[in-house]
């Protein structure tokens, strides 16, 4: 299998040079997981992707997206990447159990855009950790349901 490297220097003037690199720094200094892909295989990452998975550039770039979620989620992603990649659909949302070098599986959300371009067609995703936010959504549940069953607690108590 063959990586395409992407490049900043691919470029021809001194304008196309610095906004290359004025992207790139933005890229870089996202807190977000972003990465872009072909099919199943990772062509770039940044760093906040490699952080959040546990590895390096070079160990990410070997590999194929579903190797960093968790296998209930495969079918899933295959199917929705399949969409992306025969032009049914442009776009992917989908919340799922990313994996991380330590065993760990955290919740994750991916937001995902086809890329356009005359020779293949890719996509560029960006990994979201929900954690913080599904542990508050649970913290949430657990509060609804004790008040709930305060009031009938309280209702029951009333009524006798």
């Amino acid at each position: 299998m063959s990586t395409k490297r992407l490049s900043i220097y691919n470029t021809n003037s001194e304008e196309e040079l610095t906004s290359n690199l004025f992207n790139k720094m933005i890229v870089e200094e996202m807190k977000e997981g972003l990465f872009i892909g072909e099919k199943d295989s990772i062509l770039f990452v940044n760093e906040a992707f490699n952080s959040m998975h546990g590895f390096n550039s070079d160990t990410v770039l070997k590999k194929k997206f579903l190797d960093y979620v968790a296998s209930e989620f495969h079918n899933e992603f295959t199917k929705k990447l399949q969409e992306m990649a025969d032009g049914k659909s442009s776009k992917i949302q989908i919340e799922y159990l990313r994996l991380h070098k330590d065993g760990r599986k955290i919740p994750t959300e991916l937001r995902g855009n086809t890329i356009p371009s005359d020779n293949w067609r890719a996509f560029v995703g960006i990994c979201l950790d929900i954690k913080d936010r599904r542990q508050s959504e649970e913290e949430l549940k657990q509060l609804k349901e004790l008040s709930e069953n305060k009031i009938k607690l309280n209702f029951e108590y009333d009524v006798e």
